[in-house]
């Protein structure tokens, strides 16, 4: 479905059923396929309220729904790009829907490649930096509770009575020694 004259066709058909907004389409490629970008403009909140699920479906019938690549089928992204910010709730309503895509809103001035570098390929990401923070930040057993739990075995069992009385005397221990939990 990712052809020019078919992405062409759906977006005509589009303008036709969403008179008040405009969808532009971007490929990205991946090592196992497509990732699938559309991005949706709006001039107001309201019509964003009025328009983000009839759009969502829309993409899903006539075009997720003809795409064969189970790859591309779970990658694809709808941006709603709209320059003035939108209430919370509506936000929140949009983006943790999980029908057919990857709903985000875009609320300031951002062009098609920051939007994929930032929320697609995530070249924003300084991985370097988070390694030589987790070399240093070493993980610390608390020897009160290695102690506790040393002679105990718990691997591939059931919560039993035993383990919730080992339980207990572990938080009362902990809190008697003015741990936190």
């Amino acid at each position: 479905m990712s052809n020019l004259s078919q992405i062409e066709s759906l977006q005509e058909y589009f303008q036709k059923e969403f008179v008040d907004v405009k969808l532009d389409y971007q490929p990205v490629s991946m090592a196992t396929g497509l990732v699938h970008s559309f991005f949706v403009k709006f001039d107001s909140e309201e019509v964003l309220n009025r328009m983000w699920r009839k759009i969502s479906n829309f993409i899903a019938l006539y075009f997720q729904n003809n795409l064969e690549n189970e790859f591309e089928r779970w990658n694809l992204y709808l941006f709603f790009l709209i320059k003035q910010k939108i209430s919370n709730d509506l936000k929140y309503q949009i983006v943790n829907d999980t029908f057919s895509s990857r709903k985000i809103i875009i609320d300031q001035r951002m062009d098609q490649i920051s939007i994929i570098n930032d929320y697609i390929l995530n070249n924003n990401l300084n991985i370097g930096e988070v390694n030589s923070k987790l070399a240093d930040d070493a993980f610390q057993p608390d020897i009160m509770i290695w102690d506790f739990l040393k002679n105990k075995m718990f691997k591939n069992v059931r919560i039993t009575a035993d383990i919730e009385k080992s339980f207990s005397q572990l938080v009362k221990a902990v809190k008697e020694k003015d741990y936190e939990i």
